[in-house]
C-alpha cells in the first residue's frame, strides 16, 4: 500500500517528468486521475508501473520487472531491452506475450538486422528521441527498413532510457497485429516507465561495480591472498635488524684498531 505522503511525492514527480499533464480533481467516489489530450489516465496504474521497477537492486531482476510492465502495460505483443555499448547494440532481454502470459528471456547477444528495425534504434541512441509509428508500413523516414519491410510491421514504439545526460538503454516495442496499437495514455504510462526505469539500471550498474571493487579489494588485503595466488609459501618473518650503532660498537669490542664514528 502506498502511504498518502508517499502518493502525493509521486504526483509531484510525475508533475515535473510531465508538465504537459494536468491533474484533474477526482469526484466523490472515484479514483485520481491523470488527464492527457483525449484520454484519462489511471493513477493507480502509473505508480504501479513506477514502483515496479524502483527498488530492485539485482540487475537481472530489474531488467524482467522493466520488460514485463512494458508488455503489461503498453500493448506491445514484443519487446526488446537494448544496450548501447560504443557503437555496438546489445540486446539485454526479449519479451513476449503468449494470451495473458508474458515471458521474458534475458540475452547477452550483438545486434541482429533480424531482431529489430536498425534504422530506428539507431535514430533513437542517436538523438535521445522517442519515433512512434502507428503503422510502420505507411509513408515514413523508417518504412525502408528491411526489418520493417520484411516482418510487416504494424505498431512501433522506440523510447530512448536518459538519466543525467547518459543513455542507459532503449526500450522497442512492437505489435504487428494492428496499427495505431500504443494509444496516447499508454505511451504516457510507457514514458514513466522509461524514466523510472533510466535510474534504477543506473543504480544497479553503479552498486554492481562498487561490490565488485570490493571484492578486489578485499582480495588483495588478505595477507595470504599473494602467496596463494602464487603458490608460493609465505616467507618466515626475520628478525629486526640491528641499529648502526649496536653493530659499531660490537666491531669497536672485537678489534680496538678500528674505529666507528659516535661510537666509545
Amino acid at each position: 500500500m502506498l502511504s498518502p505522503l508517499g502518493a502525493d511525492g509521486k504526483v509531484r514527480q510525475l508533475d515535473e517528468l510531465y508538465p504537459h499533464l494536468r491533474k484533474q480533481e477526482p469526484t466523490r467516489g472515484t479514483s485520481s486521475t491523470i488527464v492527457a489530450p483525449g484520454e484519462l489516465l489511471d493513477l493507480a496504474t502509473v505508480i504501479k508501473v513506477s514502483q515496479a521497477v524502483s527498488g530492485e537492486m539485482v540487475p537481472e531482476k530489474l531488467i524482467e520487472r522493466i520488460m514485463r510492465a512494458a508488455i503489461e502495460h503498453a500493448g506491445g505483443e514484443r519487446g526488446l531491452l537494448i544496450r548501447p555499448l560504443g557503437d555496438e547494440l546489445q540486446i539485454e532481454a526479449e519479451a513476449t506475450i503468449t494470451g495473458k502470459d508474458v515471458t521474458v528471456h534475458l540475452r547477452d547477444t550483438s545486434e541482429t538486422a533480424a531482431m529489430f528495425p536498425e534504422s530506428v534504434v539507431r535514430y533513437v541512441a542517436r538523438t535521445r528521441k522517442d519515433v512512434i509509428l502507428d503503422d510502420a508500413t505507411a509513408g515514413n523516414p523508417f518504412s525502408g527498413d528491411p526489418y520493417i519491410a520484411r516482418r510487416r510491421a504494424r505498431s512501433i514504439v522506440c523510447l530512448p532510457l536518459v538519466n543525467q545526460g547518459r543513455l542507459n538503454g532503449i526500450i522497442f516495442l512492437e505489435n504487428n497485429l494492428t496499427a495505431h496499437a500504443f494509444t496516447a495514455d499508454r505511451i504516457t504510462v510507457l514514458k514513466v516507465l522509461a524514466s523510472q526505469a533510466a535510474i534504477s539500471l543506473e543504480n544497479t550498474r553503479l552498486y554492481r561495480d562498487l561490490e565488485n571493487r570490493e571484492k578486489r579489494s578485499d582480495a588483495w588485503s588478505t595477507p595470504t591472498s599473494w602467496e596463494s595466488r602464487s603458490g608460493m609459501p609465505r616467507a618466515p618473518s626475520s628478525r629486526p635488524m640491528k641499529p648502526f650503532s649496536a653493530w659499531c660498537n660490537t666491531t669497536v669490542t672485537m678489534s680496538p684498531r678500528v674505529a666507528c664514528a659516535g661510537g666509545t
